[in-house]
């Protein structure tokens, strides 16, 4: 392992000393992770600028807008499926709420609830 020694400007010791605080670390992993995640993007960037990789992009970019759509198309299929059956009930519940009802009937229809459940056939007021 390599020691080296850094010179940094008092903003950015203050805020490296508000991260290390933050994280519970100490200076030398913070400064660490830091230069480790540096290189890592610059090599990522230097393996993105790879002519070879353009290319082998250009290749295989049909056939990822092709598997795109299609897994689209799936999904659309699936949504109308749902809302077909979403439809069927809703139907189902509105042809039920659909009937007209007078306010005679709908108090009839509360007796009788009512009625049931002290025990009552429906008509039997007693």
């Amino acid at each position: 392992m390599k020691t080296i020694s850094l010179r940094i400007d008092d903003e950015v010791d203050a805020a490296l000393a508000a991260l290390r605080a933050e994280q519970g670390r100490n200076e030398t992993e913070v400064v660490a992770d830091v230069l480790r995640r540096y290189v890592e993007t610059e090599r990522l960037k230097r393996m993105l600028q790879d002519p070879a990789l353009a290319r082998l992009y250009e290749e295989l970019a049909a056939e990822d807008k092709a598997l795109a759509e299609e897994g689209m198309s799936e999904h659309q299929r699936t949504l109308q499926d749902l809302r077909g059956e979403r439809n069927a009930r809703f139907a189902g519940v509105q042809s039920r709420l659909a009937a007209p009802r007078t306010c005679d009937s709908f108090h009839t229809y509360l007796n009788s609830i009512d009625l049931t459940r002290n025990g009552l056939a429906a008509g039997q007021a007693g």
